[in-house]
């Protein structure tokens, strides 16, 4: 966070398998030591918990660190734009996840009502 303070960079890019502070906790404090700084996280993990308390802490960006290298670059021009990215890979695990849920659950969501 010191780093942060001193350095007030536009974007951070981070894992959030971190020793110490974790990686989930630090976003909001990255925010706190600077607002305007946009948080991408890179990591191994893919669960739908990490991702969703990586975006609900403040990320804007998650991304896997198999990723490619023009991958990465997409993914930074895009945070530091201010927009959301999301590897196809993320999406994929969000999408089957919500839709394994739903199915368990006996909630198809069909049609439109009014």
């Amino acid at each position: 966070m010191r780093e942060v303070r001193r350095l007030r960079p536009d974007l951070v890019v981070m894992d959030i398998a971190m020793p110490e502070l974790g990686g989930i906790e630090a976003i909001p404090e990255i925010h706190k030591a600077c607002l305007s700084t946009r948080v991408l996280i890179l990591t191994r993990l893919s669960t739908t918990e990490h991702i969703f308390q990586a975006l609900q802490a403040g990320a804007l960006g998650y991304l896997l660190m198999e990723a490619t290298g023009a991958e990465l670059v997409d993914a930074v021009r895009s945070v530091h734009a201010g927009r959301r990215y999301l590897s196809q890979q993320i999406t994929s695990t969000i999408i089957d996840d919500y839709t394994r849920n739903d199915h368990a659950h006996g909630e198809a969501h069909v049609g439109i009502e009014a």
